[in-house]
């Protein structure tokens, strides 16, 4: 067990960014604490054992309007393509959002009723504290409607 711990920690710290990204949707924050726990008891370091830096903390952007829309040109009028501002090729079953430009792309975003999902998509209504997210179909985006939510972003821990 302590070995594999160590392996896991090994990896994260090798991945990087990537390998952060990846192990976001493997770990919760408790689960990712525990390990890191395990792995300081295994190799005697402390608090400051570099892989503290990639436990994932929440942090508030404050509340957003959030809005649902789909692919089809009811939503996306000329921009109906299938592909996102981002360059991302829509498939059925993808979960993002669409954000201002002050939200970078591939930034994941918790939001309540929805989930953690990156920002692969811009729109020309899109601006400030407002939010979009995608569904696959016009009936399911008019369902969600507008909403105010608080949306958390995800970054490292220190």
């Amino acid at each position: 067990m302590r070995s594999s711990t160590a392996c896991m920690l090994c990896l994260m710290i090798v991945l990087g960014a990537v390998g952060y990204v990846k192990l976001m949707g493997d770990f919760s924050q408790p689960e990712a604490e525990k390990l890191l726990h395990e792995a300081e008891s295994a190799t005697g370091n402390d608090v400051e054992h570099p892989a503290r830096m990639l436990v994932p903390k929440r942090k508030s952007l404050g509340f957003f309007i959030v809005t649902a829309y789909c692919k089809g040109e009811c939503c996306c009028g000329e921009y109906a393509d299938g592909i996102t501002a981002s360059g991302w090729k829509i498939n059925k079953g993808d979960l993002f959002c669409a954000a201002d430009k002050m939200i970078p792309f591939l930034k994941v975003l918790d939001i309540e009723g929805y989930g953690a999902v990156p920002v692969l998509d811009r729109g020309g209504a899109i601006k400030g504290n407002k939010i979009d997210v995608f569904f696959w179909t016009h009936e399911e985006a008019l369902e969600w409607g507008v909403q105010e939510i608080e949306i958390f972003c995800w970054v490292k821990g220190e």
